[in-house]
């Protein structure tokens, strides 16, 4: 039990790392955009190498493999994935539309790669849980933060009456996103 609590708080910590490569840490976009790649495929590397070492060790782990069970969101990706990459050709930054569809196709292979280190150290089912707890501390982080430094976490709309949590590290539509997500995940482990 130890060990699936263990690789639960491995996981638990890249998710959240992947999270926190969403946010904009600084005000400059070109650093901002080294900062966010770089996070990325950090938690990326990461995530295949735990997957690819817990896999190699002798403990009679299962091969796992890759299977589509559900085929309809995985075509959806797919046509994403093919307008993303098609947008270059009439982009007026086609930079900027190559390095978004690299980063939907990044993804995509960071989807699949944490399934893969789930599976492999046994710890799928705990994949609501997992998600709480990343969801949950980045949203901890975040109240805390418009508590101590209201400016930088906090963002301000119609004029100025209107605080909204996530201020310019993340937009706030996609904080209350993650909240649902985390709310879902938390409900789903309580049951």
């Amino acid at each position: 039990m130890r060990g699936a609590a263990a690789a639960g708080s491995i996981a638990a910590l890249i998710l959240s790392a992947r999270l926190i490569g969403c946010f904009s840490l600084g005000e400059e976009p070109t650093g901002t955009r080294t900062v966010k790649v770089a996070f990325r495929l950090a938690s990326l590397a990461v995530c295949v190498g735990v997957a690819m070492t817990a896999a190699m060790l002798p403990a009679g782990r299962p091969r796992t493999q890759l299977r589509v069970r559900a085929p309809g969101p995985v075509l959806a990706y797919g046509a994403v994935l093919t307008l993303a990459i098609a947008s270059i050709l009439y982009s007026s930054s086609p930079g900027d539309s190559a390095l978004q569809a690299a980063m939907y196709l990044e993804s995509l292979c960071f989807a699949v790669a944490f399934d893969r280190m789930l599976a492999v150290l046994r710890i799928r089912d705990a994949l609501a849980s997992i998600l709480a707890a990343s969801v949950a501390g980045i949203v901890l982080w975040m109240l805390w933060g418009a508590w101590v430094e209201p400016e930088r976490f906090l963002r301000r709309t119609h004029g100025g009456e209107v605080a909204r949590l996530g201020g310019f590290l993340m937009n706030p539509n996609e904080v209350g996103l993650l909240m649902a997500v985390g709310l879902g995940q938390i409900l789903v482990t309580a049951s």
